[in-house]
């Protein structure tokens, strides 16, 4: 790490303390200095109080809302494959035209078969009617009159018949020509123009794939199953689900749980669900892997904090909660929840909302131990008393500062930049201390030449 001083007051906190510290225990033979181990210096943070989501993080895949192989209903040769292949269709828009001049045929025949049903059925009808009066006069016998009956009732069934022959032959010519029965979009030609079909053997032409909206299925262990149906149940059947890109997780929208699994996958101990999402502009695509977060609920009012602010040992996870009076440290048990996604955690108890925090440096820490809490900017350090009093016995050995400024430096507890400054500046520090400053203005945080050259025999002596 490079450390140098900015006009001889822009110090990072931690090279400058390094360097008060040498400082101190270079001056004279009676050097001034800390007693006991030297404060730690740590960052802090503040423990806040919001809202965040419980929620349980499985993985999905995108599933097509609806999904249609395009297959033949007539058998013959493949003339027409209007659409683009990977285009999106509507519904009735012609996708496959199959040989049509049979099934035209087909048509015209079964025409002329109802026509000749229908003429039939006319002239029966009429015999009928021109001998119904000569039955009371016994002028033709009650059997050939019933037979006359008969035969235009059979007329009629022969009709019908005919008729029900022209409706399928029509049928059949329209399903020449295969349209797409919903919105979505084309597959590829899975069988090329030229090609014969066969309505008996089912070959898929193409697929449609309607993608708007579009599902999402997941699962859930059984264990967490209760606890998402109670509060799907609890949220009217609405629940939030949040989908989001496995290889990017930036890349998220949000839908709605639609479907709990009606069993459990003995097998694998698995529930299935399916949420719904908007997808117009086809956001999601068929089949892709998601990263998958039920959220159950929007907690209020909870403790938040850092997730690099708790550590954990045999104790379980724990904080230390910093005494800004006292410039200490003491370590707390912690009951934590949830990390989010901004990075802070739930704390579910052992501190409460405006505790500080110590965030970097959490390392090596105990109870008592006196730290220095920095946020970067060396004016704004705040040094422990044990740091504060060598501090200001050096400025007094020196005269270099009034008895209001040691004062106000007793009481802020901040570093005395400008005093410092001032000692280099006015000549009264031994060669010792001038090395070490010219040191750090040079990138040494160790008080040793950066060049690697040792101080002079007079620069260890003591004015």
């Amino acid at each position: 790490m490079i450390c140098k001083f900015k006009n001889h007051i822009g110090l990072t906190p931690a090279c400058f303390i390094a360097g008060l510290s040498l400082i101190i225990t270079g001056c004279g033979p009676e050097p001034i200095q800390p007693k006991g181990p030297p404060p730690r210096t740590v960052t802090a943070t503040e423990v806040t109080q919001g809202s965040a989501p419980l929620y349980l993080d499985t993985l999905g895949r995108s599933t097509a809302f609806e999904a249609v192989n395009i297959v033949s209903q007539v058998d013959g040769r493949i003339v027409e494959t209007p659409f683009t292949q990977g285009s999106v269709v509507k519904e009735g828009d012609l996708l496959f035209k199959i040989f049509q001049p049979p099934y035209i045929a087909a048509v015209e025949e079964a025409e002329g078969q109802v026509e000749q049903a229908r003429a039939q059925l006319a002239i029966d009808s009429l015999s009928l009617e021109r001998n119904r009066p000569l039955v009371p006069q016994q002028l033709i016998s009650e059997q050939d009159f019933q037979t006359l009956e008969a035969n235009v009732e059979s007329d009629r069934g022969a009709l019908r018949m005919a008729e029900g022959q022209l409706l399928a032959a029509r049928v059949n010519l329209d399903y020449t020509e295969i349209r797409s029965p919903i919105d979505g979009m084309a597959s590829v030609y899975y069988v090329d123009a030229g090609n014969v079909v066969s309505a008996m053997d089912g070959t898929t032409l193409a697929t449609v794939l309607r993608m708007d909206p579009i599902y999402v299925d997941f699962i859930a262990p059984v264990s967490k199953f209760d606890q998402i149906r109670k509060y799907f149940r609890e949220s009217g059947n609405k629940l939030k689900i949040r989908a989001s890109y496995i290889s990017d997780p930036t890349q998220e929208r949000y839908g709605e749980l639609t479907i709990l699994g009606n069993s459990v996958d003995t097998e694998t101990g698995t529930v299935n669900l399916r949420a719904t999402f908007k997808n117009s502009d086809q956001f999601f695509w068929p089949n892709q892997p998601l990263a998958i977060r039920v959220i159950l609920e929007e907690m209020k009012d909870v403790l938040l904090a850092p997730d690099h602010c708790v550590g954990i040992g045999q104790g379980g996870n724990y904080v230390f909660v910093i005494d800004e009076e006292k410039s200490t440290v003491t370590q707390k048990n912690v009951v934590i929840g949830q990390v989010q996604d901004d990075g802070n955690v739930v704390i579910e108890s052992g501190v409460k909302a405006g505790d500080k925090l110590v965030g970097e440096g959490l390392d090596f820490l105990r109870s008592g131990m006196e730290v220095i809490v920095t946020d970067g900017n060396p004016r704004d350090v705040k040094l422990p008393p044990s740091m504060i009093e060598p501090i200001v016995d050096m400025l007094k050995k020196y005269k270099k500062a009034t008895p209001a400024q040691l004062k106000k430096m007793q009481d802020s507890r901040r570093l005395p930049v400008d005093l410092l400054k001032k000692l280099k500046e006015h000549g009264v520090l031994s060669a010792k201390e001038e090395q070490f400053l010219l040191n750090l203005e040079t990138g040494s945080i160790t008080g040793e030449p950066s060049d690697g050259s040792k101080p002079s025999a007079t620069g260890e002596q003591s004015k």
